[in-house]
C-alpha cells in the first residue's frame, strides 16, 4: 500500500523538499532498481538477497498499526512540538494528537490521554537528545510526577504576578513615554525566578548571579532583588545623585546586589550590569560565578531573549566553554523570554532556523522546558524541575517562557506597524494577572476581598516607595574597598631579594624524574637552570614566570588563560610540561605552591573567553588574572567586551577590574592578521584613567610590570602589547640584579648619549632596529623608549626634553602605519611637553587600510626605510 506524505505539518521532522523523495522511495516487490545499483560492500555479515531486502522493507512495521508502547516514545520525543505552550495560539487536545500523528506515518491507535495531558499541555519538555540515559530517565520521571501547587503556593505566585504587573503600570502612568523595557506579557518570569532562588537556597546555594539584558530588568531589580521602588522612581524622575562623579548609565543597564532571607538563611543575589549588547553578559556572569565559588556556594541564572539567544554568536561560544576545565561552573539555569518578536522581527523564517529559540542548548545536550507564560503554575513546576536537575547533575538546563510583548520594543514604539495581526490578538488578550486571579477566585482559593487587599498592599508600597519583597538587605562586598584608588603613580616595591629569586629560579627549572619532556622543551629548562645559576641572562619567559612565582609567594593567586597559553603561542612559556612517555602533565608552579597558579588553554574563542575573565576579575582583586590572545590581532574578535565592559565598566557601573590582556604585537613580516594588536584602538578608548597601555621591551620590565599590577592599591585593566621576536633576542635580556632592584620604568632613557643632535622617541620592538642602525652608522642620536603609552608619562617626557633641550630635533618613530599605532594619540601629548617651542616629526609607514603587507620582501624594505628615515628626516 502506498502511503501519502502530503499531510505532514511544517513542524514535522521531515523537510518539505524531501517529500517527493519519500514518495519515490515507496517500493513494491517489483521495484528493485534502487537496490540493484548499490555498491558491493565486503562484510563479515551474511548478505540478504535483493528480494529479501525489498520484502523486509515492504513488510516493515512502517505499514503496521502502532502499538501502545510506541505512543509514549513518540509523545516524549515530539510532545513539545505540539504542546499548548503558546498563549496567543492555543491548541486543543485533539489538535495536539493530530499534529503528533504527522511525526509517524503509521499511527492509528488511540493516543493515551494521560500522556498527552502530561506532555502536550501548557508545559512540555525536550530532552530526547540527551545521550546520558540516567539523566533522560530522571527527567521523564520528574516531568511525569510533577506536583501541583498548594493553595499557599498559588497565593504567593499570584502576589508576585500582581506586584510585577502593578509595578510596571505604575511606571507607565507616572513616567509617561519613558523607556522601561517592561515584561508586559511575560510577568511569569518573576515567580519563576523567585521559585528558582528559593529552591536553590534549599539545595545549599547561598549566592546567585543573575545575567540578563534590559527586558524586565527593572522588574527583577524590584521583585527579585528587593531594590526599594523609590530608588527606581528617582531614576525616572532624575533625582538620583551622581555621588561618584562618573558618567553612569541608563537605569535598565544597572545592576544591584542584595541579601535576602530565604529558608532561614541569607542568600546573596547579584544582578550583573549589562550594556545593550544583550547576550554578552552571559560569559561575564559565568566568570563572576566561577570567581565567587572560591568563597560562596555560587551558581547563576542567565536570562535570554528569544531573538538574541538564537542570533548572537557569543551564546554558542559560551556554551562551548561549558564543561572545559578553565570555565566549568557546574551548570547554570537559563530562562529564555520568548515573546515571539525580536524588535520588529516575528517571522520564524527570519529570526532563526531552529524550531525553538533555545535549540542551541542541544549542542551541550541541555534539556529544554517549554512553558506557557500565561500559566503561572506550569511555570512554577518548570522552575522546580529545573532547579532539581541542576542541583543533582550539576549541568545546564533551559526554560523557555512562551509569552508575548504587549507593547513595542520600547514605550515609544508602535508594533502594529509591522505586526498588525499579532497585535490585534495581543490587544484582545487578557493579562496573566487577569486570568490567574479569576481562576483562583473561581476555585475558592482566594476571595475577592483577599485579592483586593493584596492589590491595596502593593499600591501602598508603590506609593510609599517601599520594597515590594520582605527581608532584603543591600549586600556589601568589601573586597574592593581598598582598591578603589585612582592614583596610578602610587609608590610600590616590586623588587625582590636576589637570594629568593635564585631559589625560585631553581624551583622553576627543576622537573620531576617521571616527566620526560620533548627535547625542545628540555632545552628550554636546561637554559633556565643556567639562568638560575647566573650563567646566562634571563629571557622573557623566565622573567615572566618569576613575576608569577614572586606574587604567589606574596600571597596572591595567578590565573592565566588563552589559546595555547600553557606553552605560549611562540613556545616561550612552557608552564605545563607534557611527558613524552605518557599523557601526564606537570605544572612547574607545583614546585612552589600547589593550587595558587592555574593556567588553561582556552577554547578557540575571544569574545566569550575574554568576557569570562573580565567577569572573574570583577569579584576577585587578589588574583592576577591574565588573558592572552594567540596573536594581538585576534583581540578584535572580543571588541564588544573591550568597549562595553573592560574600558568603560568603572565609569558606567562603578565595576572595577584588574584584568591583564597580553596581546602579541609587532611587524615581523607575518602578514596583516599576525602583526598588530591595534594599539591605536586601545589608545582611542583611553580616558579618565580607565586602563593602562604598556609596551615593555625587556624581561625586567615585564617582571616589574606584572608585579606592579598587584602591589599597588589601584586596580584597573592592563593592556600589554607583548613581543614575539624579542622573546629570544639576545639584546632583550636582563639579569637577576635587574629584578632585585628598581621598578617598572615608564620611560627608558638613552644612557649612552649626553648631547645628541637628534632624539628619537619610540615604543616596542622597533627600538632594537633603531639601535642596530645607530650602532652600525655611528649616529649621534638618542633613542628613548616610551614603555607606558597610557596614562601618558608626561613628567618623565618633560624631564627628558629638558635634559636634551627643547630646540633639539625630536622624532617619533613607529613601525605601524601612520593611521595606526600611537602617532595620532601621542603627537599632541609630545607637543604639549615641548610647550609649543618645537614640534615632533613622524617617521614610519604611510597610512594604510591593512595593518601589514603580505610580502616578506616588501616588509623588509619598508622596515629598513622607516628606520633609516628616523635618522635623516
Amino acid at each position: 500500500m502506498k502511503r501519502s506524505y502530503a499531510n505532514l505539518s511544517e513542524d514535522s521532522a521531515f523537510a518539505a523538499e524531501n517529500l517527493d523523495y519519500l514518495e519515490q522511495l515507496e517500493l513494491s516487490k517489483q521495484n528493485t532498481d534502487i537496490f540493484n545499483h548499490l555498491p558491493e560492500v565486503k562484510s563479515s555479515c551474511t548478505a540478504l538477497s535483493t528480494e529479501d531486502v525489498v520484502k523486509a522493507f515492504s513488510e516493515s512495521d512502517f505499514s503496521q498499526t502502532t502499538t501502545s508502547n510506541e505512543w509514549p516514545q513518540l509523545i516524549r520525543k515530539y510532545g513539545y512540538r505540539v504542546a499548548n505552550t503558546n498563549p496567543l495560539y492555543s491548541k486543543t487536545h485533539e489538535e495536539s494528537i493530530h499534529q503528533l500523528i504527522a511525526f509517524s506515518s503509521h499511527l492509528s491507535a488511540d493516543a493515551p490521554d494521560d500522556m498527552i495531558a502530561l506532555y502536550c499541555g501548557k508545559i512540555a519538555i525536550d530532552c530526547d537528545h540527551l545521550s546520558n540515559q540516567e539523566e533522560r530517565q530522571w527527567l521523564y520521571e520528574a516531568f511525569e510526577n510533577r506536583l501541583n501547587s498548594t493553595q499557599e503556593e498559588k497565593k504567593i505566585i499570584l502576589n508576585e504576578i500582581l506586584a510585577a504587573e502593578l509595578f510596571e503600570k505604575h511606571l507607565s502612568l507616572k513616567y509617561v513615554g519613558q523607556k522601561k523595557f517592561g515584561l508586559e506579557g511575560e510577568e511569569a518570569l518573576i515567580p519563576c525566578m523567585n521559585t528558582l532562588i528559593t529552591m536553590l537556597s534549599k539545595q545549599s546555594y547561598n549566592d546567585i548571579i543573575i545575567g540578563m539584558a534590559h527586558r524586565g530588568r527593572l522588574n527583577v531589580m524590584t521583585n527579585v532583588c528587593g531594590m526599594k521602588t523609590k530608588a527606581i522612581f528617582d531614576m525616572f524622575a532624575g533625582l538620583n545623585k551622581n555621588t561618584r562623579n562618573t558618567s553612569g548609565d541608563v537605569k535598565y543597564h544597572l545592576g544591584f546586589q542584595s541579601a535576602r532571607k530565604i529558608n532561614q538563611k541569607e542568600v546573596n543575589i547579584s544582578l550583573a550590569c549589562n550594556p545593550s549588547h544583550l547576550e554578552f553578559i552571559y560569559p561575564v556572569a559565568l566568570g563572576q560565578v566561577r570567581s565567587r565559588q572560591s568563597r560562596w556556594s555560587s551558581t547563576g541564572i542567565i536570562i535570554h531573549g528569544d531573538a538574541a539567544i538564537a542570533g548572537q554568536g557569543v551564546v554558542m561560544e559560551a556554551l562551548n566553554m561549558n564543561s572545559s576545565a578553565a570555565y566549568n561552573v557546574n551548570g547554570v539555569i537559563h530562562i529564555t523570554i520568548d515573546n515571539q518578536i525580536g524588535f520588529t522581527t516575528s517571522k520564524k523564517s527570519e529570526s532563526r532556523t531552529s524550531f525553538g529559540a533555545a535549540d542551541v542548548a542541544k549542542v551541550i545536550e541541555a534539556p529544554i522546558l517549554y512553558v506557557n507564560a500565561d500559566c503561572p503554575e506550569s511555570v512554577y513546576q518548570a522552575a522546580i524541575l529545573a532547579s532539581n536537575y541542576k542541583s543533582k547533575f550539576k549541568k545546564d538546563i533551559f526554560i523557555t517562557l512562551l509569552g508575548y510583548r504587549r507593547l513595542g520594543h520600547n514605550e515609544s514604539d508602535e508594533p502594529s506597524m509591522t505586526q498588525p495581526m499579532m497585535y490585534q490578538k495581543i490587544k484582545a488578550h487578557p493579562s496573566v494577572l487577569d486570568t490567574y486571579s479569576k481562576s483562583l477566585i473561581n476555585n475558592k482559593i482566594i476571595s475577592e476581598t483577599e485579592y483586593n487587599e493584596m492589590i491595596e498592599d502593593v499600591k501602598t508600597k508603590l506609593k510609599d516607595g517601599a520594597a515590594l519583597i520582605h527581608e532584603t538587605n543591600k549586600a556589601e562586598d568589601n573586597l574592593w574597598k581598598s582598591h578603589e584608588s585612582n592614583d596610578w603613580r602610587e609608590q610600590y616595591q616590586s623588587q625582590y631579594p636576589k637570594k629568593d629569586l635564585e631559589k625560585l629560579s631553581l624551583e622553576l627549572s627543576t622537573l620531576p624524574e617521571n616527566i620526560k619532556p620533548h627535547k625542545s622543551v628540555l632545552n628550554v629548562y636546561k637554559n633556565r637552570q643556567l639562568m638560575a645559576e647566573g650563567k646566562k641572562p634571563l629571557d622573557w619567559g623566565m622573567a615572566e614566570l618569576l613575576a608569577y612565582a614572586t606574587l604567589i609567594r606574596d600571597g596572591f593567586n595567578v590565573r592565566l588563560t588563552g589559546q595555547d597559553c600553557q606553552r605560549g603561542t611562540f613556545s616561550h612559556r612552557h608552564a605545563i610540561i607534557n611527558s613524552t612517555l605518557s599523557n601526564q602533565q606537570f605544572n612547574i608552579f607545583d614546585n612552589i605552591s600547589k593550587n595558587q597558579f592555574e593556567v588553561h588553554n582556552s577554547t578557540l574563542s575571544e569574545q566569550a573567553t575574554l568576557g569570562f575573565e573580565y567577569g572573574f576579575t570583577t569579584y576577585d582583586p587578589n588574583t592576577l588574572t591574565l588573558w592572552e590572545a594567540q596573536f594581538g590581532d585576534f583581540a578584535n574578535g572580543a571588541q564588544v567586551i573591550i568597549d562595553q565592559f573592560i574600558t568603560s565598566g568603572v565609569q558606567k557601573w562603578n565595576q572595577h577590574s584588574g584584568l591583564v590582556m597580553l596581546l602579541p604585537h609587532g611587524h615581523e613580516g607575518m602578514g596583516p592578521e599576525h602583526t598588530s594588536g591595534r594599539i591605536e584602538r586601545f589608545l582611542q578608548l583611553c580616558g579618565q584613567t580607565n586602563i593602562q597601555v604598556c609596551v615593555p621591551t625587556l624581561p625586567s620590565q615585564i617582571f616589574h610590570l606584572l608585579r606592579r599590577q598587584m602591589l599597588r592599591k589601584i586596580r584597573i585593566p592592563l593592556v600589554i602589547f607583548s613581543p614575539k621576536s624579542l622573546l629570544r633576542l639576545p639584546q632583550a635580556s636582563s639579569s637577576l640584579e635587574d629584578l632585585s632592584s628598581g621598578d617598572f620604568k615608564l620611560v627608558i632613557d638613552d644612557e649612552h648619549m649626553e648631547k645628541p643632535d637628534r632624539v628619537i622617541f619610540c615604543t616596542g620592538k622597533v627600538y632594537y632596529d633603531l639601535l642596530n642602525y645607530r650602532n652600525e652608522k655611528n649616529k649621534n642620536t638618542a633613542i628613548v623608549r616610551i614603555e607606558q603609552l597610557y596614562p601618558f608619562p608626561e613628567e618623565e617626557v618633560k624631564k627628558i626634553i629638558a635634559q636634551y633641550g627643547a630646540n633639539n630635533h625630536y622624532v617619533w618613530c613607529q613601525e605601524e602605519h601612520k593611521n595606526q599605532g600611537g602617532w595620532y594619540r601621542l603627537n599632541p601629548r609630545f607637543n604639549a611637553c615641548l610647550q609649543d617651542k618645537n614640534k615632533i616629526v613622524y617617521s614610519g609607514r604611510p597610512p594604510a587600510a591593512s595593518p601589514a603587507v603580505g610580502y616578506y620582501a616588501q616588509h623588509l624594505e619598508e622596515q629598513s626605510s622607516l628606520v633609516e628615515e628616523a635618522f635623516n628626516i
